[in-house]
């Protein structure tokens, strides 16, 4: 079986909460949180601790490991 690669981008809303986006987000500066054309994702708020909402969202390459 192939591998291949997936792209998400992970976003910090202003109020902490850290989310994974499958298309790029536009930030909402009105309403202090990120917007897509798709529904984000939840992640656990503890991971990139860094990442706030002023800055851009994170761009990560996912690869999964396949196992036979």
């Amino acid at each position: 079986m192939e591998s291949k690669e997936y792209k998400l981008w992970f976003a910090r809303d202003w109020g902490g909460m850290l989310f994974a986006y499958f298309t790029k987000p536009i930030r909402d500066t009105v309403w202090k949180e990120w917007e897509s054309d798709e529904v984000p994702l939840s992640i656990d708020d503890s991971l990139f601790p860094d990442l706030t909402f002023e800055d851009e969202p994170l761009e990560v390459m996912l690869t999964p490991v396949i196992k036979l």
